[in-house]
């Protein structure tokens, strides 16, 4: 996703906090605009609207910061807590013909914080005009505002070490508590699935006028912050999708929610249940999380969970969502082909005595893939860069490649031990035989090494 992407994720995670407070904005580009809940100010407006305009933004032109001191004139504002978030180097390009040395002298140190998005951003520049550079450039890149909001009492969980848990709202995990055991009967358990326990965590906590906080955010709106076409329509097809998943690792942790009200779903074995709804949605969200931890095997995981049969819509655009993210274009190309129909051809006998088994195009890893002309040339990773075409071809014999196959095959035939075994197995990717031995064993039905049954032969060229 792009930079706006996540700033506006951002500002969702605290906006249930940020009501609470004043807000007020600088939007700057080579112009600037400027908007604020105070109530005696010209450019008063709801909070409402600021969330709006944030999840609205639209990039364009270059990043001028003497837009800033323009902006900060028009709000005319005093006492406030300041995040400036850039992604930019500044141009200088303004009517009033501020340079950058007088932007470094007029802006020294006079915001609290600010946020460095991308790898070009003028690192010297935010550093002087801001007490504090942070470099989070996630959907929590405001987490460290949490110290000024009013602590949430009743909107946090504590979770046993070695947990696995789901949320339908957007957390973050405490690792430094002072909380010293887990109270889960203090919450509204909702349901007992096979699996998981639901909790309801409800916070009714209330700021008092004199716990009133002004926030000010200077947003760049530069060109390069802005989104691609894809990216854009990425975030409004995922928009209603929220679901989030932790692990405690070895360590109690505390679990502190965003929104007032949120809900949770906590591993525990109850057998005797019936299996819920939930249930699915926390087994598929730990296997996800698996996948994260172990990527050896993501390909046919994913693949198989985003063809699973699954009636819940947004859990179904989740899995989606997590196949995009997880698996690169050539990932998924490949994924597709490894699972296109196998052509069942013995069209040749030749006898191979020897066999180079590294590939052909590394000279590194073992050749572990077939493509559909029955070559096996490279790598797994190596394949990957000769699919990243729009029509990828076989690198020896030029014809397109229609379907992949991650073969396992012996050094010499099971049967004669002699020769290079050339019969490819289907659906288990075993190659055992040569030729000559498998006009002699080709009644066997079952794989002689996984015991599957044998659905269509194929003969390779080995090169």
């Amino acid at each position: 996703m792009s930079k706006i992407y996540n700033v506006r994720r951002a500002f969702q995670m605290i906006f249930n906090d940020l009501i609470h407070h004043d807000i007020s904005c600088i939007f700057f580009n080579n112009d600037v605009k400027v908007m604020t809940t105070l109530e005696d100010s010209e450019y008063k407006v709801d909070h409402s609207i600021i969330l709006q305009t944030i999840l609205n933004i639209r990039c364009a032109s270059i990043t001028d910061f003497s837009k800033i001191i323009e902006g900060l004139e028009k709000l005319n504002i005093k006492d406030y807590i300041s995040v400036l978030v850039s992604d930019g180097y500044h141009t200088v390009d303004n009517e009033r013909g501020i340079t950058p040395e007088d932007i470094h002298l007029q802006l020294h140190k006079k915001f609290n914080y600010s946020i460095g998005l991308g790898n070009d951003y003028d690192r010297t520049l935010l550093s002087n005009i801001s007490k504090e550079l942070y470099e989070n450039q996630s959907e929590t890149m405001f987490q460290f505002l949490n110290g000024y909001l009013k602590k949430k009492e009743n909107n946090s969980i504590i979770l046993e070490p070695n947990t696995f848990f789901v949320s339908f709202q957007e957390f973050y995990i405490v690792e430094n508590h002072q909380d010293e055991e887990s109270k889960l009967k203090k919450y509204n358990l909702i349901e007992k699935g096979q699996n998981q326990e639901t909790y309801e965590i409800k916070e009714n906590t209330m700021i008092t006028e004199k716990e009133k906080k002004h926030f000010l955010f200077i947003i760049d709106i530069s060109g390069s912050m802005d989104d691609t076409f894809h990216s854009r329509i990425m975030e409004i097809f995922y928009n209603d999708v929220h679901i989030y998943y932790g692990h405690t690792e070895k360590t109690r942790k505390k679990i502190e929610f965003y929104d007032s009200q949120s809900k949770i779903l906590v591993e525990k074995k109850n057998d005797e249940n019936q299996s819920s709804e939930n249930d699915i949605i926390f087994d598929i969200c730990q296997e996800i999380y698996n996948i994260e931890k172990d990527p050896s095997l993501k390909m046919e995981r994913l693949y198989s969970l985003y063809h699973k049969d699954i009636s819940n819509t947004i859990l179904k655009k989740f899995i989606r969502k997590k196949y995009n993210e997880l698996l690169s274009t050539e990932e998924k190309k490949m994924v597709v082909l490894l699972h296109n129909e196998v052509n069942s051809k013995i069209n040749h006998k030749e006898i191979y005595k020897e066999y180079e088994p590294i590939c052909s195009i590394c000279y590194q890893n073992p050749k572990e893939i077939l493509f559909s002309c029955f070559h096996t040339v490279s790598c797994k990773d190596c394949s990957l860069k000769i699919i990243n075409r729009i029509h990828p071809t076989c690198p020896i014999c030029r014809k397109e490649i229609e379907w992949l196959r991650i073969i396992k095959m012996k050094e010499k035939c099971i049967h004669c031990s002699e020769n290079i075994p050339t019969i490819y197995q289907e659906p288990c990717s075993h190659i055992l035989y040569c030729s000559e031995c498998f006009s002699k064993e080709n009644n066997k039905l079952q794989c002689k090494e996984c015991f599957i049954i044998i659905e269509k032969y194929s003969s390779i060229h080995l090169i």
